[in-house]
This record gives structure tokens, sequence and C-alpha cells, in this order.
């Protein structure tokens, strides 16, 4: 190869590599809010909790968090803190040995509306 064709294809994985670190830079810049963990942890076995904890990995303001127990009705767990927060714990009456859903829906700080849902099970005592 001439010393044009090996500056050519130099330049041309040069192009490559900052492209890439472009793709890999705007890829982090978009990542939204997530939930990290919960408590119970999903598809756990537990005692009956005191209480429901979200671990977001940003500040966010949860805007509704539902239980249901098996087939039953959704009933949401109020009332929900008004401030932007990345952990939350909110307390839960006893609940009794069964299958649990929680859905959840957070808006992160820069207004993106994330959702999601996960499961426990409250054994017997």
């Amino acid at each position: 190869m001439n010393d044009a064709g090996a500056s050519k294809e130099l330049n041309m994985k040069l192009r490559y590599a900052i492209l890439s670190l472009a793709m890999a830079a705007s890829t982090a810049a978009i990542a939204h809010t997530h939930l990290e963990r919960s408590m119970p942890a999903d598809k756990s076995h537990v005692q009956a909790p005191t209480a429901i904890e979200l671990h977001f990995s940003e500040a966010a303001r949860l805007t509704s968090l539902t239980l249901q127990k098996g087939k039953g009705a959704a009933v949401a767990i109020k009332p929900l803190p008004a401030k932007m927060i990345a952990d939350f714990s909110l307390p839960v009456t006893a609940l009794a040995a069964g299958d649990y859903v929680v859905n959840w829906r957070a808006v992160s700080d820069d207004g993106h509306v994330v959702s999601g849902k996960f499961t426990f099970t409250v054994d017997q005592k």
C-alpha cells in the first residue's frame, strides 16, 4: 500500500473511532432514570413487609404506586412524596400471605416518565 492509501485507511479508522465514541457518549447521555432495586425484591419470598421501598438510579417524583394481591383490585399506596428523591419507603398495612404485584410510575428530573412492576410473595408465618 502506498503512502496515500495508508493515510486514507488511517483517516477512515480515526473517523470510525470518533463516531464510535460519539455514539457511546450519546447513549449514556440519553439514559433515563430506572429502578435499581426494590424491597421486597422482585420475585422474592418474604415475611409480611411493613413498607415498599423503591431505589432509583437518580432523583424522581413518584406519581403512582399500587399494590395488587393475586387477581384482586389494585390499591393505591398514598400519600406519595411530592419531592424529587431517589429512595422511597412507603408504609403498608399488614399483608396477608399470597402473591403481590407492585406497579409504579415516576417522572425523572428531565421530564421522562418511567414505569414498571415487580412481584413478591408473602409466605405463611
